[in-house]
């Protein structure tokens, strides 16, 4: 039941972040972060960051699975041994969508 408990607003996330405190507020050396740039850094904050790549999960040790049977999961969380999913643009040699635009050649175009 206390997994599932609504939080109590404004309570958690960037309005209780000692670092969006710091920037909003200029207590850092009198420095005080633009409009635009504190919304990107509550943003960011908000948003669970920062963000753990594929190598920082795989570096994580998989949990002990006795542990999570006991409690009735079907299969224990892995993480240094998670089977990799391949997205659709890393199935082939392109890297990123970006990569599938043909390049443009400037003396063809009028």
């Amino acid at each position: 039941p206390g997994d599932h408990e609504t939080l109590k607003p404004m309570s958690t996330m960037s309005y209780t972040s000692k670092l969006i405190d710091i920037a909003s507020s200029g207590k850092h050396h009198k420095v005080k972060v633009d409009p635009l740039s504190l919304r990107k850094l509550i943003v960011w904050v908000d948003f669970f960051c920062p963000y753990n790549g594929e190598p920082e999960i795989r570096a994580i040790p998989d949990a002990n699975p006795k542990q999570f049977l006991e409690d009735g999961w079907a299969w224990p969380p892995r993480t240094k041994t998670y089977v990799k999913v391949n997205r659709p643009f890393a199935q082939d040699a392109y890297g990123s969508q970006e990569d599938r635009l043909e390049p443009v050649n400037p003396s063809t175009q009028k």
